[in-house]
């Protein structure tokens, strides 16, 4: 039996997640897991168990993106 990604097709319509798996949320941001884990301890992005799991909901991981700095002339980003 094949899994199917939950962002998949149903009736027609793109079904998008609610939540990601840590994995599916480090890959999404282009970071590892253990760097994601960091995130979460310190209170930069929200998380959530379920069970024995920790998910990210969409909602927190694009908070989280919004509350990054902007790269501007004076900032040190490269």
């Amino acid at each position: 039996m094949k899994h199917e990604p939950l962002s998949s097709v149903s009736g027609g319509r793109k079904i998008e997640p609610l939540a990601y798996s840590m994995e599916e949320a480090a890959a999404m941001l282009g970071i590892s897991r253990g760097k994601l884990y960091r995130i979460l301890n310190v209170g930069e992005i929200g998380g959530k168990k379920l069970g024995r799991r920790t998910i990210i909901l969409h909602s927190d991981l694009v908070k989280f993106l919004d509350n990054l700095p902007n790269c501007d002339e004076e900032s040190n980003f490269y």
